[in-house]
């Protein structure tokens, strides 16, 4: 039983919203030039939307809003979203996209929730920009500070545990 209390989602439900996102995302590229930013969780399991997951959220957008407004990024087009798959967010910004990818990574290293935020950065060609391409290591695991796609692949940390300590961090800095 998880402490994370909410509706499971199936894996077909997570492939449609993948699906979606990117249908989404393309959408944009067809009606502004400019560099699209995606904003979601990195939250493991299959419940992916329930209050702590949605103020983990909140808290993200917060610092994106206010990294938009220290940096003067031109926001052309913004949309969030609150589904059972997650909550989600979308940008369109006239601003260069290694630039913004500076900026998100900042945000995923600097907040307190930052490991848990998760903000991909693509061109008007839908390219995406990495960490690799502006001097920044991968992303570090939760639970033991080791590459996090390492550890999320091989499973070597129980759900539980990266769930747990979820909870806790947000608990920590939200309530």
């Amino acid at each position: 039983m998880s402490v994370f209390k909410g509706t499971p989602i199936s894996v077909e439900d997570m492939l449609a919203a993948k699906d979606n996102r990117f249908a989404y995302q393309q959408n944009l590229t067809k009606n502004y030039s400019g560099t699209i930013v995606s904003f979601k969780l990195n939250i493991p399991g299959a419940v992916k939307s329930n209050d702590i997951i949605v103020d983990i959220f909140n808290e993200g957008l917060l610092a994106w809003n206010q990294c938009i407004f220290e940096n003067g990024f031109e926001v052309l087009k913004f949309k969030s979203s609150y589904e059972k798959t997650g909550p989600e967010y979308f940008a369109v910004l006239q601003d260069a996209p290694l630039l913004i990818k500076e900026m998100t990574a900042k945000i995923e290293e600097e907040h307190f929730l930052g490991r848990l935020f998760d903000f991909d950065v693509l061109d008007s060609k839908l390219q995406q920009y990495g960490r690799s391409q502006i001097g920044k290591p991968r992303r570090k695991c939760l639970i033991c500070e080791d590459d996090a796609f390492v550890c999320g692949r091989s499973r070597i940390h129980d759900l539980e545990d990266v769930i747990t300590h979820i909870v806790n961090l947000a608990t920590t800095y939200l309530y």
